[in-house]
């Protein structure tokens, strides 16, 4: 069960954070491993808004997080699928107006990386198309 093989380490994350411990990866994987056990997203995009508070700089965190607020999925480290295919955007006017910040700045932290670039191309035709669709 997927959940039960995620449980110890999400205690050990928990325990970590609720004992001090202010590092961003910490915040980041705690986030994911919520998403991935319990499909929570609230705490999710909670997590990832600290990881992105305690390292501004670091462009997968800020993508994650727009990814997270705009219902697109997420492209973690190592991930080289791109986008899916039946991307839809989920998220309120107001989270996409944060996802659109996030993808933006992450996007020129990380000039280079074509994965993310093509992510949030994805993001910006899917928010054309819904503000079209209005």
């Amino acid at each position: 069960d997927d959940e039960a093989g995620l449980a110890r380490p999400l205690d050990g994350l928990n325990a970590a954070i609720g004992g001090g411990v202010q590092d961003p990866r910490a915040y980041w994987a705690r986030g994911l491993l919520q998403l991935m056990s319990k499909g929570a997203a609230e705490p999710t995009i909670a997590d990832f808004r600290r990881a992105v508070e305690l390292a501004p700089l670091e462009a997968s965190y800020r993508a994650n997080l727009a990814q997270m607020l705009s219902g697109m999925s997420l492209l973690l480290p190592g991930d080289e699928s791109g986008t899916a295919e039946e991307e839809e955007l989920d998220g309120s006017e107001d989270e996409l107006v944060e996802a659109e910040l996030h993808y933006g700045l992450a996007c020129e932290l990380a000039p280079d990386n074509e994965l993310l670039r093509e992510s949030r191309e994805a993001f910006l035709e899917l928010l054309q198309a819904k503000a079209g669709a209005r």
